[in-house]
């Protein structure tokens, strides 16, 4: 069965682009040309994703709002002219997933499509763990033995972040990546129970996931880590984040008295002129890592601030 896509867009010419650009991409469209017509389409078809533009003739980013509050689960991406100074933070303010910037071209359309739907399939299984942690609340711990958080793709999470990455350095806004590590969790489970160990790591995902944006994404990672993307976030924030993240460790039920230990990379090319890699942000945040569990763990590192004189390009 072919995913769906919704394309929302008054502008006949562009709403047949990316009609011709979707199918290409084997997706089954539907299109609409005002804000009712595509809240009806959207009810009828149920989408998998959604695009739509931001004009005078139609509120791509209220659409964006209307759909989420039906479905929180469906991706939107909001359509930019190429003039519009603040793509990035508009698309984020409507609760968007993700935004495009005129003239649209056919692989970037069907790319992001395609990051929309693993974005969409990592929150319905975040969605089935939750029910099950919620499901399991009453008998004391919850039973995620069967989830397999660790399937998710860590290539699709390296080319979103490359595609992210790239979006910083055009639009000069500011990334953190987070790299979070429960604990001596091997020597708490004694070497053994792998079912217990399935079952903490689930429930970490359920408690980290819940506790970031929509447009955040959280990715079981290896040995007992996971790797948490913050789009158009600053240093500063990523620290607070950081901290919650922590805090979210301290909570898992099914074995009680964990800790966590979080490495912070950031990077804010409008205030430090900074660039850095894919490579270089996951590098940065690992070795913060190293450093908070070098130093008995339960703690939240993160390189110091790289001002303009320190300015630093890796790759």
């Amino acid at each position: 069965m072919s995913p769906r896509a919704l394309v929302a867009e008054p502008s006949a010419s562009v709403s047949s682009a990316l009609r011709r650009y979707l199918e290409a991409g084997r997706f089954e469209v539907r299109q609409a040309a005002t804000f009712d017509e595509a809240l009806a389409t959207f009810r009828a078809f149920t989408p998998d994703v959604v695009f739509t533009s931001a004009t005078r003739a139609l509120d791509g980013e209220a659409l964006c709002e209307s759909t989420k509050a039906l479905s929180p689960s469906c991706p939107v991406v909001v359509v930019y002219a190429p003039e519009e100074a603040d793509p990035e933070g508009r698309a984020a303010g409507a609760g968007a997933d993700g935004c495009l910037v005129g003239p649209l071209k056919r692989g970037t359309v069907v790319s992001t499509a395609r990051a929309m739907l693993r974005i969409r399939e990592m929150r319905l299984t975040v969605d089935r763990l939750e029910a099950e942690l919620q499901k399991r609340q009453g008998e004391g711990t919850a039973d995620f033995a069967n989830a397999e958080p660790g399937s998710v793709d860590l290539e699709f999470f390296r080319k979103y972040l490359m595609l992210e990455m790239r979006r910083s350095r055009r639009y000069r806004y500011p990334v953190a990546l987070l790299t979070v590590s429960v604990d001596n969790l091997t020597e708490r489970l004694g070497g053994g129970d792998e079912g217990l160990r399935q079952t903490v790591l689930g429930e970490v995902l359920v408690l980290l996931t819940r506790a970031v944006r929509d447009i955040d994404l959280v990715v079981p990672f290896a040995e007992n880590r996971y790797l948490v993307f913050l789009p158009n976030t600053s240093r500063d924030g990523a620290l607070a984040v950081a901290s919650r993240m922590q805090a979210r460790v301290g909570q898992v039920t099914s074995l009680a008295g964990l800790t966590g230990s979080v490495g912070v990379a950031a990077i804010e090319p409008a205030a430090t002129g900074a660039q850095v890699n894919v490579a270089g942000l996951l590098k940065e945040s690992a070795e913060a890592l190293k450093r908070a569990q070098g130093a008995g763990g339960n703690r939240v590192e993160a390189p110091r601030p790289t001002s303009r004189r320190d300015r630093i390009v890796l790759g």
